[in-house]
């Protein structure tokens, strides 16, 4: 058995009938199923080929099918199909355009870690003074009551 990336050393008239075999030509009357064609003409030989006009004339066959095949196969015309889509119930008073609720939103987060952060410096002062260590704690702790205290304050003001 022969490697496969060797080069083949199969005469140029085999190949020729295997690769016009694989495109689907004719082998021309005569042609016996496995005997190789008969070889061309001394005075064929002796005329310039064009080695890709065959392949060029074959593509261009193709595509005037592909586009014959495109102008006879039309998409059908849609279905008549009136579809309503459901309304949905709005809120008269939601206006899309409002952004009250976002505003509301990022005020209430910054409100949390603002007043965290407020409480947690008031221990660490406090710890500054008495050389302790659990003001910050305490600190950051009601800084923590103390935000959800004005969280919630802001959220019952804006529901009203």
């Amino acid at each position: 058995m022969s490697d496969p990336t060797e080069p083949s050393h199969e005469p140029e008239a085999e190949l020729e009938r295997r690769l016009r075999k694989l495109l689907g030509e004719d082998e021309g009357e005569g042609a016996v199923v496995g005997e190789a064609p008969a070889p061309a003409p001394e005075s064929a030989a002796a005329e310039p080929v064009d080695p890709l006009g065959d392949i060029d004339t074959h593509l261009k066959q193709i595509g005037e099918r592909l586009d014959k095949s495109r102008r006879d196969h039309s998409m059908p015309p849609p279905p008549d199909w009136d579809y309503q889509r459901p309304t949905t119930a709005r809120d008269p008073k939601a206006d899309p355009h409002n952004y009250r609720g976002l505003g509301i939103g990022i005020t209430a987060g910054y409100t949390l870690i603002g007043a965290m952060i407020a409480g947690w410096l008031v221990g660490w002062l406090f710890d500054l003074k008495s050389h302790g260590l659990e003001g910050q704690a305490f600190g950051a702790l009601g800084g923590c009551i103390v935000g959800i205290f004005v969280v919630l304050l802001m959220i019952k003001r804006g529901n009203s």
